[in-house]
């Protein structure tokens, strides 16, 4: 719920590049790899991105022709919600007495330590599952919200209104023919398929950036073969 004190104290957490085409990046993996941590303040985590280009303002002239000048918004800041989540750990006197006391000749298997190994595995899956799935949790949710959820034409993300072709197109996911309804559109997993999506994605990356691609084990293995 809204804090009247934090909103009248705290500023957003920005990132402190500009990203350039940013619909097809993570910012909570720019924001971690910005700041080497996992926890960070500010009341949103918020990305500067460019959304636009002056290509509209450049006019070809003759000698005495005027030119007109005119102004083109090309930033944007898209932001996010906190989300929280925490794997608790508990342990009881027993654990504590009839194995972290008695050391390696009692205990061979340190209960704590393996318990602690485990919490980290159990988050990653935690983590995973949130990233990847296919339910709809909007901003208001407790999940975070994913990837597939990120890729939809037709959904509000972070705190940006998208619908198909109209409302904030250049924030939308890449689309075969920019239709904006394909999302969920089954196709062969051929290589033809796979150069006309990478082509698709790529003429948003830069030419020094590296290009993934995240698939199932599915189409991974029909690439594969």
């Amino acid at each position: 719920m809204a804090n009247a004190n934090i909103e009248a104290t705290t500023k957003e957490a920005w990132a402190r590049t500009v990203v350039d085409e940013v619909m097809l990046r993570t910012p909570l993996t720019a924001m971690f790899t910005e700041h080497n941590r996992v926890s960070i303040s500010g009341k949103k985590i918020g990305q500067p991105v460019i959304k636009d280009t002056l290509e509209d303002n450049a006019q070809s002239y003759t000698p005495m022709e005027g030119l007109e000048g005119g102004s083109t918004t090309i930033w944007a800041r898209p932001k996010w919600g906190w989300k929280y989540v925490q794997l608790p750990i508990e342990y009881g006197v027993e654990e504590e007495l009839q194995n972290q006391a008695g050391g390696k000749d009692v205990a061979p298997v340190d209960i704590v330590a393996g318990l602690l190994k485990a919490g980290h595995t159990g988050m990653r899956l935690k983590l995973t599952a949130m990233m990847y799935s296919e339910s709809e949790t909007d901003e208001t949710g407790a999940d975070f919200q994913s990837i597939p959820y990120a890729l939809d034409h037709d959904t509000t993300y972070g705190e940006l209104t998208r619908a198909t072709t109209v409302t904030n197109k250049w924030w939308q996911g890449a689309s075969i023919g920019d239709v904006f309804t394909d999302r969920n559109t089954a196709l062969a997993p051929s290589i033809a398929n796979f150069r006309i999506m990478r082509s698709i994605c790529q003429r948003h990356v830069p030419a020094d950036e590296k290009f993934y691609a995240v698939m199932g084990e599915s189409l991974f293995q029909a690439f594969q073969s």
